[in-house]
Parts: structure tokens; sequence; C-alpha cells
């Protein structure tokens, strides 16, 4: 991609960051696929039902990410893959720890969350690159850039952290070719004061033009189930005459192996059925004169079917 620096903006980087790991680097990306488990917390395995529980995370506490993290404190200056060492970089500030310490210390960290082979592993693709800022003086320097072009609408802007304009990591702004000559000079004014840890770059193209908003297309309508056909599912007397005795019998049509429980409301008592139980009539109590049985099938597809009789005892 060809870009174009504005006039009076910050330049391209100095000779002496020259070697650093950080800009990209070409090479075979496959290590990656090994590597990146490590890095970070993955997301947890949803449990799958009725089956084993889902295995412990590949790492915790923010995997080698939050072990370098950890172990740098404010000489810490980000993580990256880096494929033309094949390996994973993290950067390292000035400060207390030389680069030998700093791999001690991050291979302390290592080990509180992975086992030996794991960090021999980690150790073996690990490499320090020096940089001139920590990733917490960066990130402070970007949110005030930040909140300042934010209270200025109109500014065409976006920023990052990272090495794409210079060999090493630094606030990088970008301002977007419809930017007005007075909004490249207010960009120019706001990172003055920050030196070095910025560069501003003038891209060829403008800013990204925002998602298209698409009408809502309404789901298509859910056909209905099909109605429960309750008597192929149960078994239970409908009379036109009167009932001799005081006793009913309702049950789960042995032919239908569907219905997974039966409910049975007489007056202001209920009783469920299901299971083995299925296998055997339920006798219904039939207390007065005239008593309503209402009997709710419930089917393994989800259906429910209810039926209402009324029962006369004869005199």
């Amino acid at each position: 991609m060809v870009t174009a620096l504005a006039s009076g903006l910050v330049g391209g980087a100095a000779r002496a960051d020259a070697g650093s790991l950080c800009p990209f680097a070409a090479g075979p990306w496959e290590y990656q696929s090994a590597l990146r488990p490590f890095l970070n917390d993955p997301a947890p395995t949803p449990p799958t039902p009725g089956g084993p529980p889902p295995p412990p995370p590949v790492s915790t506490n923010g995997g080698a990410n939050g072990a370098a993290r950890e172990a740098l404190g404010a000489q810490f200056s980000g993580l990256w893959l880096n494929s033309g060492v094949q390996g994973w970089v993290v950067g390292l500030a000035p400060g207390p720890r030389d680069a030998g310490a700093a791999r001690t210390a991050i291979g302390e960290r290592l080990r509180t969350r992975f086992s030996e082979s794991d960090v021999a592993y980690l150790d073996s693709r690990l490499h320090l690159d020096p940089q001139l800022y920590g990733e917490h003086e960066l990130q402070a320097a970007r949110d005030l850039i930040e909140s300042t072009l934010r209270a200025e609408p109109g500014i065409p802007w976006g920023s990052s952290v990272g090495c794409r304009l210079s060999d090493m990591r630094r606030v990088e702004i970008d301002v977007f070719n419809t930017a007005t000559p007075e909004q490249i000079q207010r960009v120019n004014a706001v990172t003055a004061p920050y030196g070095d840890r910025v560069r501003v770059e003038l891209l060829p193209y403008g800013p990204p033009a925002p998602a298209p908003v698409l009408p809502l297309t309404p789901p298509p309508p859910r056909t209905p189930p099909p109605a429960v056909a309750f008597g192929r599912h149960v078994k239970m007397p409908i009379l036109r005459q009167c009932v001799r005795g005081r006793t009913v019998r309702v049950a789960a049509r042995a032919s239908q192996p569907g219905v997974q429980a039966l409910t049975v409301r007489t007056g202001g008592s209920s009783r469920t059925i299901a299971g083995r139980r299925l296998a055997k009539p339920l006798a219904v109590t039939l207390t007065g004169r005239r008593t309503k049985v209402v009997v709710t099938v419930h089917l393994a597809d989800g259906r429910v079917g209810t039926k209402a009789v009324t029962y006369s005892r004869c005199r």
C-alpha cells in the first residue's frame, strides 16, 4: 500500500530503530496454530448436554500474554507473532531488567500457568525485542490524544499502537485524505507534545464508509406443530351413560412409545406419572356425583395435548 506523509507531520523511523522484530516479516505461518492457544485465555468449551464435563482451558490468568505482562510490569511493550523468527515476541522497554532477566522472569510466570513441557516449548519460541516505550506509556499518550480529537468533531482520523509506521512500537495516528489543511495542522498541534512516541500519517483514501443499514426481513412464519391426536396416545373411558363404580382408569397406549408423562387433575388434586410408571393404568377416583377429569399428555417431541371429560356416577 502506497501512503504519503502529510507535509509537516512526523516522518519515518530513525535508523537507530533498525533490526527490531516489530515490523511485519514474511514467512511460513503454520507455526501460529500451535502457539496461539497458549497466548491468551481461550473461550470456554460449552458443555455437551448429557455428556462428560468439558476439559479445562489450556491456560488461565491470561495465558503467556498475562505471564509476560506480570513479569515485566512497566517494561512490557506488547506481544506479537513474527513469522520471520517463527515465534512470539515480547517488547522490552527500558528499565531495571535486561533481556536475560526479563526472559527468566517470564519463564517463572509461565510455570504458574503451564506444564514444564509447555514452558520449554514457549521458551524455545520466545524472543525479547528492545523497545523505546512501554505499553502503558504509549496507551496513556494514545488515550489523551483520542480524548482531544474526539472533542473536535469533523476531523477524519483513527489510532492504534503498533509499528506500521516505524521500526518501534509507537502511537500511530491515521488522518484520512478528506481532512482539510486546517484539520491536518490541528492534528499536528495535538500530537506534537508527545514527540517521538507518536507517528502520524496522511492516508491516500477516505474513512471507511458506514455499513449499510439493511431492512429487517421478517422470519418466515413458523408452521405450527400438528395437533395431538389425544385418542392415539391416551386410553380413557369416554361414556355417554353414567359410570357404575367410583373409579375410571387412564393409561398411555403401549403402541405409542412417544408419551413421556400423563397428568390427571380432578377437583383440586393433580397426579403425574412418567417413565416406567406409564406401563400401568392410573386409577382416578370420582369424588362426586359429577366429576370433571382433565388429562394432559406430554409427548417426546414437545407437544402437549389435553382432554377434559365429566363423568356422572350412576345413582
